[in-house]
């Protein structure tokens, strides 16, 4: 979630985000993530930056590090499903939503990867690269959209 979208969000109002968080949510230019993972008792902000998936612009991410990982948020406006491949370097460690609960991470070969994201914003996190390998990995990366079931 970017720091624009956190100022807007009915989570905020939910949430008691101390005069610290408030700051450095206002400060210009910067964007976050809000993560939240299994054994995390409060979500973190993660400074982020914003990286291309596929080359276009149907499907965004922002990109944050968090120890050894780099974590990918990604999300799109398909109103449906979409599937993405990945090509990584090595195993893709796994995939959230935004409330920490598992997204679905299948490979059919060594090192490529394919996450179906819904519609709302999925966290993918890469283990054991740095933020300029998961740009290109996020560039590189191909997406379609998940036929409708019958």
């Amino acid at each position: 979630m970017s720091a624009r979208e956190w100022r807007t969000s009915p989570a905020r109002k939910s949430w008691c985000v101390g005069a610290a968080t408030r700051k450095k949510l206002a400060e210009p230019k910067k964007d976050y993530l809000l993560y939240a993972a299994k054994g995390i008792v409060w979500p973190e902000l993660l400074a982020a930056s914003p990286a291309a998936v596929a080359g276009g612009r149907d499907v965004r991410a922002m990109l944050a590090q968090r120890g050894g990982y780099v974590i990918a948020s990604l999300w799109h406006c398909e109103g449906k499903p979409v599937q993405v491949q990945l090509i990584a370097p090595g195993k893709v460690a796994h995939a959230t939503d935004l409330a920490g609960r598992p997204v679905g991470v299948f490979s059919r070969e060594a090192g490529v990867y394919h996450i179906t994201l819904p519609p709302r914003r999925t966290n993918i996190l890469l283990p054991n690269i740095t933020l300029d390998q998961a740009r290109e990995i996020l560039a590189k990366a191909t997406f379609e959209a998940v036929a409708g079931r019958k």
